[in-house]
């Protein structure tokens, strides 16, 4: 379970300077975590895999299009031009969020209210890890010491 942890921390999802050969990795993994916690035959299990597929896949645009919307906002010169990309950001956002939702919709749709409610907790389970395992690997990182430069040491070779 701590190399499920440590591959999500180290891979993300939607992250765009990922590989995409790691991401489907990472995705990977998921799945089948997530597919064996819930118990799912093969039918299900491949509706289910296709469904989160779908969602990263939109995650990731979405969230392309917030950073590419963003850095218009930054460089946007006059008040009217700002005023003009900021309502497309804050549709940009919209539509981000709007996926959480459809999340929702769509899982219930295939796993019913109760198995939904599993996928919800474990998926919450994995995400605080996830969490602390970010905050624990930054303060290790802040806590770290450089190491002093190193001693050189000469020796007399007397004949």
């Amino acid at each position: 379970m701590n190399l499920f942890f440590i591959l999500i921390l180290n891979l993300g999802f939607a992250a765009p300077e990922v590989p995409p050969a790691k991401k489907n990795q990472l995705e990977e993994l998921f799945i089948w975590k997530l597919s064996d916690e819930l118990k799912l035959g093969p039918a299900e299990e491949k509706k289910f895999s296709e469904l989160v597929r779908q969602l990263n896949q939109k995650k990731l645009k979405d969230s392309q299009k917030i950073e590419q919307v963003t850095k218009e906002f930054q460089t946007a010169k006059t008040d009217k031009d700002k005023e003009a990309v900021f309502k497309n950001l804050k549709k940009a956002y919209q539509e981000y969020n709007q996926l959480s939702v459809l999340e929702l919709d769509e899982m219930k749709k295939l796993l019913g209210p109760q198995r939904l409610s599993t996928y919800l907790n474990v998926k919450q389970d994995l995400t605080a890890k996830v969490k602390s395992l970010l905050i624990q690997k930054t303060e290790d990182k802040d806590n770290r010491k450089d190491l002093p430069p190193p001693k050189v040491i000469e020796e007399n070779k007397s004949e």
